[in-house]
């Protein structure tokens, strides 16, 4: 687990845009059993042209005790973001949740990038590696985080909500952020078990969000960019895999919300999509068979010939020939 030394989310970057190295919060001489306050360090942060004074941070260091039992704040701040910012944080062991107060910022994860805007909130596994930009003005509140529980919490919530989503009770996501900064920003010794349970009732009322309309209506907008992915790219390999980051979703998650959506699984919508287009293909063209196959993304004849017969009931040869008399009949 990263202990707020090195890597955070707001840590080191690639960018160019270095400021003060990682502080390490707490005392050093505190023994393994711990303490049950610890005492966080403020680092106020300005880039010229970037980000305006205001913005600050407190880079924590919990104590081993807490490191093995609780949820723990590793960074924690407010940022105030002018048009051009960009940020890539080194990878880490850690897992990073962000809320947009106002403005929008562009998230990527993977190569996938999508809006994240007013009252959204975007969760990172930090590990897999991110950058966001910004493109007008734009304030968020955030907090970078490990705990023995944070991988589940994490991997649980970009199952069901993906990685950026709409809460669909905005204050109760809201209020544990604002609690956090606000003890960080008045109290000069901490109780680790109250910023474990404070981040809890952030990460609780992130899952309850599951149950919204927007969240659904954002799941629904997620398979339905997934879908025109497929329609832009059938002469291309289409896994399982890429189709998830395209919605961003694990495979499992994408999987079962795609056959809720569709009726299908992604194999058999991707499979029936170039049969269509093969049916086309072979109707309005001369094309032989392997150029179609090729052109619908199968790796030959063969294998469009079995797809072929699996959804249409006929062989694409009989196919053609049908359509052809068809259209002379």
């Amino acid at each position: 687990m990263n202990d707020g030394r090195d890597g955070g989310a707001h840590g080191d970057e690639r960018d160019g845009e270095r400021g003060n190295g990682p502080i390490r919060g707490g005392d050093a001489d505190r023994g393994a059993d711990g303490d049950a306050d610890r005492s966080p360090h403020k680092v106020t942060r300005e880039w010229p042209g970037k980000v305006p004074g205001d913005s600050r941070y407190y880079i924590y260091a919990p104590s081993p005790l807490a490191r093995g039992m609780f949820l723990c704040p590793l960074r924690v701040g407010i940022s105030h973001y002018r048009p051009g910012f960009l940020r890539r944080p080194l990878p880490s062991d850690a897992y990073f949740l962000i809320m947009v107060l106002h403005g929008s910022l562009a998230l990527t994860v993977g190569d996938v990038t999508r809006r994240v805007g007013q009252h959204q909130v975007a969760i990172i596994d930090c590990a897999r590696g991110f950058q966001y930009t910004v493109e007008e003005d734009t304030e968020a509140i955030w907090l970078n985080f490990d705990g023995p529980t944070a991988p589940q919490y994490c991997g649980l919530m970009i199952d069901t909500l993906s990685n950026a989503f709409t809460p669909s009770d905005v204050p109760a996501v809201m209020t544990p952020l604002m609690d956090l900064l606000r003890l960080f920003d008045t109290q000069t010794a901490i109780s680790e078990p109250l910023l474990s349970r404070i981040i809890t009732d952030l990460l609780t009322a992130c899952l309850l969000s599951g149950d919204g309309e927007a969240t659904t209506r954002t799941r629904s907008r997620n398979i339905d960019a997934a879908i025109e992915y497929v329609s832009d790219h059938l002469d291309a390999p289409l896994t399982v895999g890429a189709l998830a980051r395209q919605a961003h979703m694990s495979e499992y998650h994408f999987i079962r919300l795609f056959k809720r959506q569709t009726g299908m699984t992604p194999h058999e919508y991707v499979t029936r999509e170039r049969v269509q287009l093969a049916q086309s293909l072979l109707i309005d063209t001369a094309e032989p068979l392997p150029a179609i196959a090729r052109e619908c993304g199968f790796s030959d004849r063969r294998v469009l010939t079995a797809a072929f017969k699996r959804v249409v009931g006929m062989s694409p040869t009989t196919y053609r020939a049908a359509g052809r008399r068809g259209k002379t009949a």
